[in-house]
């Protein structure tokens, strides 16, 4: 009767042993996934962070040319009122 009282809390504190290691490694990976999550998180504010620069510089390219073309036409307009001007 005793040996079997023994066996069984060795089986109670091998399973208890048992759940401690499950635990443990259940906490490890949680950890590790939180880790994962914050580096991609990072990874994806970067990203986003670029992708607004390069929409900015899209923008002022987008302004210069608009600009530009202002400018010939402005130009254009006044060549042709100046020779509009020489005909009279």
């Amino acid at each position: 009767m005793v040996q079997m009282q023994q066996a069984e809390l060795q089986l109670k504190a091998q399973e208890v042993q048992r759940k401690a290691a499950k635990d443990q490694t259940d906490a490890q990976l949680k950890q590790q996934e939180l880790q994962l999550k914050a580096q991609k998180n990072q990874a994806d504010a970067i990203i986003d962070a670029k992708q607004l620069e390069i929409e900015q510089q899209e923008l002022q390219i987008d302004a210069q040319k608009a600009g530009a073309k202002l400018a010939a036409d402005r130009r254009k307009d006044n060549t042709k009122l100046d020779l509009d001007l020489l005909k009279l």
